[in-house]
């Protein structure tokens, strides 16, 4: 995907929409992490690439971007989200969803560099809802249709599939429930 990067309200506003829909390598291109950063999140030289089941995220139902402060070679992007959920900890097994139900105003820092803005050490990731529903749905559906034959299949993998599964109905029950954040 071709990503105008004149601008840092491009860059934020592509960001913000491609991880709210669903898209886990939007960092990818749009990101530079400080060498402090790439060592927090264990990545080496890599760039971050979102993992909607075991990474940190917001889950979200709306965002709007109210403010920017543009220099000549930074800038500051304000984001305001609907956040609904936090999902807290790493790696499937450890991932916890705790009700939010807050607007939320997050900071997104960029750098430019060669003529093009990038984002500088970014928050943590945001996907709507739906598209968290989407992914779970996806998982769920590729569960092996034997996993509780346990010659096969050990414990802590039965657990990992379970959870996909529990976490599912919980985010869908949030879904259809219209009065979780009232």
């Amino acid at each position: 995907m071709e990503v105008k990067q004149s601008d840092p309200l491009s860059v934020i506003n592509t960001l913000c929409l491609g991880e709210f829909n669903g898209i886990q390598e939007m960092r990818f291109d749009l990101v530079k992490l400080s060498q402090e950063e790439k060592k927090r999140l264990n990545l080496g030289s890599m760039n971050h690439v979102v993992f909607w089941d075991s990474a940190p995220i917001f889950v979200v139902s709306t965002f709007t971007i109210i403010g920017a402060d543009v220099n000549h070679d930074s800038a500051t992007v304000n984001v305001l989200f609907d956040v609904i959920l936090n999902a807290k900890g790493e790696g499937n097994g450890n991932r916890v969803f705790v009700k939010k139900c807050a607007k939320e105003k997050v900071k997104y820092n960029l750098i430019k560099t060669n003529g093009k803005w990038f984002i500088s050490d970014p928050p943590k990731p945001v996907v709507s809802i739906e598209m968290i529903i989407k992914y779970y749905k996806y998982e769920v559906k590729s569960t092996p249709k034997n996993i509780w034959d346990k010659e096969k299949y050990s414990e802590q993998q039965r657990a990992y599939f379970k959870k996909f599964g529990n976490d599912l109905n919980f985010l869908k029950n949030i879904y259809n429930n219209a009065d979780y954040c009232k």
